[in-house]
């Protein structure tokens, strides 16, 4: 007969199948059908594996967001609260884990929009990723084609 643990870190390990979670994450699907003490010992087992780390969320986010699903750092931000990451480490993790915000912004762009497109069009587009006002402005002001008009 399996233990509480066991079907705990059967859950854990089915959630962390799906995709890369945060212990906090973990801890906040699992309190719905299992026991705290269960919950702790598992996440500290998978915690001691590697299974479950802040690094593993950080990657994570790096891939999902990388190249054509790009999105500025308040997008950032809030996705790595929502995963747990202290607020303190999210302004050095975006730093050093993801191109500065104009060169995402810019290259979404070259990416999203291949003819000339109206600047207000491409405005709301990056404004809906999370990129800040300076940042579209000054991928507006270089737009391929704003010499031409």
């Amino acid at each position: 007969m399996k233990s509480a643990e066991q079907f705990t870190m059967e859950d854990a390990l089915r959630y962390l199948a799906q995709r890369t979670h945060s212990a906090s994450e973990l801890r906040a699907r699992l309190v719905q059908k299992h026991d705290s003490a269960a919950i702790e010992s598992v996440l500290t087992r998978l915690e001691s594996t590697g299974l479950v780390s802040e690094q593993r969320v950080i990657d994570s986010l790096s891939v999902r967001y990388s190249a054509k699903r790009s999105v500025g750092d308040s997008r950032l931000r809030e996705e790595m609260l929502k995963c747990g990451i202290s607020s303190e480490s999210i302004g050095q993790i975006i730093e050093s884990a993801f191109a500065p915000e104009t060169v995402r912004a810019t290259e979404l762009v070259r990416e999203h929009y291949k003819a000339v497109t109206s600047p207000a069009k491409i405005g709301r587009f990056l404004y809906s990723r999370g990129f800040d006002e300076s940042t579209i402005e000054s991928v507006l002001e270089n737009l391929p084609w704003a010499e031409s008009e």
